[in-house]
């Protein structure tokens, strides 16, 4: 996790990385994140009005059901032991394990792909949020990219395509269904993962825990 960074060694990879990744002032940066925490704080002061807000659209009753799958795997990324020896212990929590990559770097967070061990035609992708130096610069990566009729966070969209590249290589969008599952950087990844294999034919869905605000509006992306 970044707590675990020594900070002379985050100023120092930072200092050197800074200007290959973004042109913006690292002042913007401090700005936007205190505009986020400020909104965030908030967002937890909203009591929804109706009995109706309390309820879960039943558009998402798919999700639902899946959704101590998803928190499990989740949990599942952020352990290191189980993490390490993953590619090779075929079966982590009644899952095979298809592929997996531990070691992030820019724009390719660490991952994991599994198949349920009951049912071969379903697929989970679970990517973990920051954990690491090579995170915290894909995170910084805020400059604004086009996406569909929108924009998007330039960093999470760039870590969204590798992903999706990775299940394209085998997933079969004639037998398989998708989940997609994260936690933080690891969730909008996931969100904006599932939106480009949803484009491309598969039936992709996300669960994302704590994704950030990663998408401007925009009539297809809000669909």
């Amino acid at each position: 996790r970044p707590s675990s960074v020594p900070f002379d060694q985050f100023t120092k990879a930072l200092a050197a990385t800074w200007s290959n990744i973004t042109s913006r002032d690292p002042s913007e940066l401090i700005a936007s994140l205190t505009l986020t925490m400020g909104v965030q704080e908030a967002a937890r002061r909203v009591i929804p009005k109706t009995f109706d807000d309390l309820c879960v659209p039943k558009s998402l009753y798919p999700a639902v059901r899946q959704m101590d799958t998803a928190i499990q795997l989740t949990q599942l990324a952020y352990d290191p032991n189980r993490a390490a020896t993953a590619p090779n212990m075929g079966q982590v929590m009644g899952f095979r394990t298809l592929a997996a990559e531990w070691e992030a770097s820019v724009y390719r967070p660490a991952h994991i792909i599994l198949s349920p061990e009951s049912n071969d035609k379903v697929i989970w992708v679970v990517v973990r949020g920051t954990a690491t130096v090579s995170d915290v610069f894909t995170d910084i990566t805020i400059e604004p990219e086009g996406f569909m009729d929108g924009h998007v966070h330039r960093g999470i969209l760039r870590s969204a395509l590798y992903i999706a590249e990775r299940v394209m290589k085998i997933a079969d969008r004639s037998k398989h269904k998708v989940w997609l599952t994260g936690h933080s950087l690891g969730g909008g990844a996931t969100a904006l993962a599932a939106l480009v294999l949803r484009n491309e034919g598969y039936s992709a869905h996300a669960i994302a825990f704590g994704p950030p605000s990663c998408v401007s509006e925009g009539e297809w992306l809000q669909k």
